[in-house]
């Protein structure tokens, strides 16, 4: 995987003491601390139409699970926080035997250690989640569904998590109430909706989603490929921050690239763990400096980037010294 593929310049605002002290009576030092930012925390909920309509649509369906496992639970995605549950028209969240809460979990920490509360591949316990089946009776609820989950969600949902819902149905919604009742109910961060292009009521709660500042989005679910719908759930979480001046002394400047004597150290679970500087394409946990783009006070400051901060921008604490002459 090359890092410039992933590499995103994280523009942080720092904390920087410009007091300078001596280093073998001749180089000066620049101390910089940048804050740390948490891990983005995203809560899915997927709501499937298990009614005899969607009888048609089961072999599509069969290709949820590796695009959710591409989307969410491959390293090279970025780092975050997840939790994932399913349900079908009964509003009850679904659970496989090997489950001991009704939702599928999964971090990935800075130093790219990745915790669960499954032992099956992400892309096993979706495909035996969003297997519902079509057996259901009655016209399909997936609003009324959604709300329900939301109401009982058995620990699911988090207070400072951002909602993602997938609908996924082969008729239009029949709920009981009004589609912006329930956009102002479910309160989620983002929608998709795979449902069939004549499907006004679920036009509506997009729309209404649109309003609360939401994004939303209607998917046919007579597509070739439900990629689009999966990957919209990413959105809306992606933050760049104020840009941040660092001062570094170019310790070699006959080497093209700016060579910089700096130690760099990040805070991970209460331990210092130093960063070595970035020396290939493959270096992830690694740093290294740059002309910064933001930095209008000073043209020749540098910012720092750190390639595993590429897309969530959620990091620990990070210490730096740099020579700065």
């Amino acid at each position: 995987m090359k890092a410039h593929a992933l590499a995103i310049a994280v523009l942080v605002a720092a904390c920087t003491d410009d007091s300078s002290v001596p280093r073998g009576g001749q180089n000066h030092i620049a101390d910089y601390t940048i804050p740390g930012r948490g891990l983005a925390q995203r809560d899915v909920l997927v709501v499937i139409d298990d009614s005899a309509a969607m009888a048609n649509y089961r072999e599509r369906l069969a290709s949820l699970p590796a695009l959710v496992d591409a989307t969410f639970g491959r390293l090279d995605r970025g780092l975050l926080d997840l939790r994932i549950a399913v349900t079908s028209n009964d509003g009850i969240l679904r659970r496989t035997p090997s489950m001991t809460e009704p939702f599928l979990a999964m971090r990935t920490d800075f130093d790219l250690a990745r915790s669960t509360n499954f032992s099956r591949t992400l892309a096993d316990e979706v495909g035996a989640l969003v297997d519902v089946g079509t057996a259901g009776t009655g016209p399909s609820k997936l609003l009324d569904a959604a709300a329900l989950a939301l109401a009982n969600d058995g620990g699911f949902r988090r207070p400072n998590a951002s909602l993602a819902v997938l609908f996924v149905g082969a008729t239009d919604d029949e709920s009981s109430r009004d589609p912006d009742e329930y956009a102002a109910q479910i309160q989620a961060t983002v929608v998709s909706a795979l449902v069939p292009d004549a499907a006004p009521r679920f036009d509506a709660f997009v729309a209404d989603l649109a309003h609360a500042e939401g994004v939303g989005a209607a998917y046919s679910i007579d597509a070739t490929d439900y990629a689009p719908a999966i990957d919209n759930l990413r959105t809306q979480f992606k933050t760049i921050l104020p840009g941040m001046c660092l001062t570094a002394a170019d310790v070699a400047p006959e080497v093209p690239g700016g060579q910089y004597d700096c130690t760099v150290t990040a805070l991970v679970r209460d331990q210092e763990l130093v960063l070595p500087p970035c020396g290939g394409d493959d270096d992830l946990v690694c740093w290294r400096l740059q002309p910064s783009q933001s930095c209008d006070a000073d043209p020749d400051a540098l910012e720092l980037e750190v390639p595993v901060f590429w897309f969530y921008v959620s990091y620990p604490t990070i210490r730096m010294q740099c020579v700065v002459d």
